[in-house]
């Protein structure tokens, strides 16, 4: 009884909350880093590709790359977690996940809706 109470409590939500704070008090640039890079590099992909430049498999894979890593950004400026709260800021998180999404052809408020309603039937 007593190692399954310890294993309770170092899952807790009271742990969880302390070990999340410990990661969110910074600013996150990279990011927005990776989101913008991503974003810049699938646009290049487009005249490279058609260009002849570029394999039109290779710029596949690349476009595949960058996508994967539209997502995450994004996802940060659905939670507000670029502008932390302050109204003045928000327009920050509204940049960042329109730029990002711009790879996975995805409208933000949207996303920012659904992902919102989402949570709430979720924790």
């Amino acid at each position: 009884m007593r190692e399954s109470q310890e294993i309770a409590e170092e899952f807790s939500f009271d742990k969880e909350k302390v070990i999340a704070k410990s990661f969110s008090q910074r600013f996150q640039w990279e990011m927005i880093l990776i989101g913008l890079g991503q974003a810049a590099i699938w646009l290049s992909l487009w005249p490279l590709v058609l260009s002849g430049f570029l394999d039109l498999w290779a710029g596949f894979l690349i476009a595949c790359l960058c996508a994967c890593f539209a997502y995450l950004p994004s996802h940060e400026a659905q939670h507000g977690n670029y502008s932390r709260g302050n109204p003045k800021l928000r327009w920050l998180d509204s940049l960042v996940g329109h730029i990002t999404l711009i790879t996975l052809k995805f409208p933000y408020h949207i996303l920012r809706i659904t992902h919102m309603k989402h949570h709430a039937y979720t924790n």
